[in-house]
């Protein structure tokens, strides 16, 4: 009504009044209604005591008509649950880290044994030809060629049986295509899979790659006790760095067609060479390819799960806190300031001093009134001192 409004602009004057006029003025004023209040309780408590199980009756009914996002268990339940999908998000696409953590080394070790199946064929070649391309001499390549074999053997059960090179499960246990193109009939590494036929070699068409795998090496022994020299000994000089006398104590450095084409009549080192970029090496490179293919699809399940997650906790952070419980309780909250105002809009004036009433006023339309009135308030906290003696034609009429 027009009547309380004026009453309330009264009020905040006078406060601005008491406020210009004495600093402090205001607290002192807050303490003393808050010990006299705090005195009628204690009066109250005695004139009218409750018992205890009043007491507890009541708290229980208050406890039971409170809503449900006020009360603990709820936030302690959406807490864990909050925090039970942070871990999720965490700990379930860790699952993947054993085959992330093998796959790296099984990807190195494959590169590595096509590279050194394509070693063997060119060390094979400079053995027989032994004309000083290759900068090493025939004992040097032969001792190349027994530390690569035996490299290759190493490396490739690594890869297919694991407990090796830091690979910790091979490919016979973590890859079904991998056992297919190793261990199955066929030739699915050529264009055609139905024409397998190895000229040197036609025992070993369509009958997988390990088994070409094998004859492979032991063609590689074969070649290495045909061609490397009598009497020769295994050494390491190869492994060091070439010198001026080593590099330029050849007699002849040129291709020797006449020897090529005499050991190409040899049918072990023309299935050597012919895997130089035949059915061994396309069937490694193959295999490549299917380790590289288990580690993106890792990869993708890994940031899909890690997506979901995300997407699940951020959602669960804005619906379940923001939506439900912190709306809910601030809007709550809110409607519970409105009826309280209401509550104290009725209450007669004798119930409340003076200064109780200028303080609960102050407390409940500081806001509104600010909005509403902010001129007026301003020239009356202003100009406060000036009109201290003077009345407006409100006061008057009231």
């Amino acid at each position: 009504p027009p009547q309380m409004k004026k009453g309330r602009k009264l009020l905040k004057r006078e406060e601005s009044t008491r406020t210009a006029l004495s600093d402090g003025a205001g607290e002192e004023g807050i303490k003393a209604a808050q010990a006299k209040r705090a005195a009628k309780e204690a009066m109250n408590a005695k004139t009218n005591p409750i018992s205890e199980d009043t007491q507890r009756e009541f708290n229980q009914t208050l406890l039971a008509k409170r809503n449900f996002f006020f009360q603990t268990p709820v936030y302690t339940i959406a807490f864990c649950g909050l925090f039970g999908m942070c871990m999720a998000s965490i700990l379930y696409p860790a699952r993947l880290e054993s085959s992330i953590t093998n796959l790296a080394p099984l990807i190195r070790q494959a590169d590595r044994r096509n590279y050194l199946s394509k070693a063997i064929c060119h060390l094979a070649r400079e053995l027989a030809m032994n004309d000083g391309l290759s900068r090493m001499r025939q004992d040097e390549i032969a001792s190349a060629m027994r530390m690569v074999i035996d490299q290759m053997v190493l490396t490739d059960r690594a890869i297919r049986l694991g407990d090796a090179l830091q690979i910790e499960s091979g490919a016979d246990m973590v890859s079904p295509e991998h056992n297919s193109i190793m261990y199955d009939n066929g030739c699915p590494w050529r264009d055609d899979p139905t024409a397998c036929d190895i000229g040197p070699r036609p025992g070993l068409e369509a009958k997988g790659l390990f088994v070409i795998f094998v004859d492979f090496l032991e063609t590689a022994e074969v070649v290495l006790s045909r061609y490397a020299p009598k009497g020769w000994q295994y050494t390491e000089s190869f492994l060091q760095n070439s010198t001026a006398d080593s590099l330029y104590s050849y007699e002849s450095i040129t291709v020797n067609i006449t020897r090529y084409e005499e050991i190409m009549q040899d049918n072990d080192m023309a299935f050597l060479l012919m895997q130089f970029d035949g059915d061994l090496s396309r069937g490694l490179e193959m295999l490549q390819s299917i380790f590289m293919d288990m580690k993106e699809s890792i990869m993708i399940r890994l940031h899909s799960d890690n997506r979901v997650f995300f997407a699940s906790y951020i959602s669960m952070v804005v619906v379940c806190f923001y939506v439900f419980l912190f709306r809910s309780t601030v809007n709550i909250a809110l409607d519970q300031a409105r009826r309280v105002r209401k509550f104290v809009d009725m209450l007669p004036a004798h119930v409340l001093t003076k200064e109780e009433s200028a303080d609960v006023f102050k407390f409940f339309t500081m806001g509104q009134d600010n909005e509403e009135h902010g001129e007026d308030d301003d020239d009356d906290v202003h100009h406060g001192g000036e009109k201290m003696g003077e009345e407006s034609e409100d006061e008057k009429k009231d």
